[in-house]
């Protein structure tokens, strides 16, 4: 018989774990019930920075669930302190176009206020491709902001 340790999961830890599980559920309501309506969430790559609960919807969520159904987040590690988790993880889908199955490596910081999402950096272990122009100047300013507000 072997000897295992129990180890309690804190709330903040399942409430991540749930947002993760509605990802691959498709329902992308479901999803966009875990962010603030005035979330702002930096992805790393085309996207840029998204600023609301309705570009978050537009530009992230509505695309990745329509085209990669039944996808799963697989938690390689987890971090917490106080409000913030950073999530490294592997994102496994098939495209509902093409039937190709991809394994994206990444990581998650969040920051969590009132059980919800209000700010998040998502990073792919990818090359990143080139952001759009749109993106750039509203991205440089609130990341200046969000800086300035950290300091």
């Amino acid at each position: 018989m072997t000897n295992l340790m129990c180890v309690e999961v804190s709330p903040l830890r399942s409430l991540v774990d749930q947002y993760l599980e509605a990802w691959g559920a498709g329902v992308t309501e479901d999803v966009l019930d875990y962010f603030s309506e005035d979330a702002v969430i930096n992805l790393w790559g085309a996207a840029g920075t998204l600023v609301g609960r309705q570009m978050v919807a537009e530009k992230w969520v509505i695309p990745m669930v329509m085209n990669y159904p039944g996808n799963t987040h697989h938690v390689k590690s987890f971090l917490e302190e106080g409000d913030q988790v950073a999530v490294e993880w592997v994102f496994t889908g098939v495209h509902a176009a093409t039937g190709k199955e991809i394994n994206l490596k990444g990581c998650s910081i969040y920051w969590f206020e009132e059980g919800l999402i209000k700010r998040g950096n998502v990073y792919f272990n990818t090359a990143p491709p080139k952001r759009e122009p749109a993106f750039s100047a509203a991205e440089n300013d609130h990341e200046r902001r969000l800086n300035q507000a950290c300091l």
